[in-house]
């Protein structure tokens, strides 16, 4: 939700109305606001956590790649559609000859680990790892 509430900010009420009135300035100066109350309520959510010492532990718990970033929390869709497309590239490149190299029961559907929640691994796209590996 929070994508949508940025663009509507931006577009209805910065960015429309002042450019309409030929106030450019502040149109740009309603952006810089919103930036920057966006970048304190960031601050202040997570200050106490890089405070604390346990930034990294938070990133690992927010984005689980041993787990498999299908199964996450924050955007399961996205790398669900990821997955999918690479399983459609796969099958695309088998049936047109091309040598890929999938995993065994690759194609077969499902995912690689236990129960659906393991690591992935990609035949066509690039396998997505952490940063920090």
């Amino acid at each position: 939700a929070a994508p949508a509430v940025a663009a509507h900010l931006l577009v209805f009420h910065a960015l429309h109305l002042h450019t309409q009135q030929g106030r450019t300035g502040a149109a740009v100066a309603r952006c810089v606001g919103y930036v920057a109350v966006a970048a304190a309520t960031t601050a202040v959510s997570f200050g106490p956590v890089a405070a604390a010492g346990q930034l990294t532990n938070m990133f690992a718990r927010l984005f689980p790649f041993g787990r498999g970033l299908s199964h996450a929390y924050w955007a399961p869709n996205f790398w669900a559609l990821y997955n999918t497309a690479d399983k459609v590239a796969a099958a695309l490149g088998k049936k047109m000859g091309a040598d890929v190299a999938a995993p065994a029961g690759y194609l077969a559907g499902g995912m690689a680990g236990h129960g659906g929640t393991g690591a992935q691994t990609h035949a066509v796209l690039p396998t997505v790892i952490p940063a920090a590996a």
